[in-house]
């Protein structure tokens, strides 16, 4: 393993202590809670007809639905094994099928008026979501993705 070394000027220097100092100010502001839930998990959502993965991704999109009213263009790290020393490309997981799923799921008190029609009607739209998320992986996977190559073409 080799070090790299940097030759930087003082003012740079400065700016790097700075930043740290933030960051580290910043970091004793957070406060971080972790509980363990062993009610779901991968056997329910195959099960399901749900990929394991999508249910996570879904989880996140209506999080961010829930939190600020949207949900961001966020990516998953897609692992391209097949392609000589490996690769990764970047699945984007926020497709229409995902996004109206998160809209449905966090509309007003969905909790509440549950009845058997709604449950059937949001398992049909995590169905899709997923199916749409397994087919981007598959093409991320084939190295068919999109970020990487635009990366490579800026």
């Amino acid at each position: 393993m080799f070090r790299l070394e940097f030759d930087v000027d003082q003012s740079i220097h400065h700016e790097l202590v700075s930043a740290n100092r933030d960051f580290a100010q910043f970091c004793n502001k957070v406060l971080v809670r972790h509980f363990e839930w062993d009610g779901w998990g991968s056997d329910l959502a195959k099960h399901a007809g749900v990929s394991p993965d999508a249910a996570v991704q879904a989880a996140y999109h209506i999080s961010q639905m829930r939190a600020w009213g949207s949900c961001g263009s966020t990516y998953e790290a897609i692992n391209a094994r097949k392609f000589q020393r490996g690769r990764t490309e970047c699945c984007r997981t926020l497709s229409s099928q995902m996004l109206l799923f998160a809209k449905e799921m966090s509309a007003n008190n969905i909790e509440r008026n549950l009845q058997p029609h709604t449950c059937g009607h949001l398992a049909d739209l995590l169905r899709k979501a997923s199916k749409e998320h397994s087919a981007r992986v598959s093409l991320c996977k084939d190295g068919h993705g999109v970020d990487r190559m635009m990366l490579g073409l800026r």
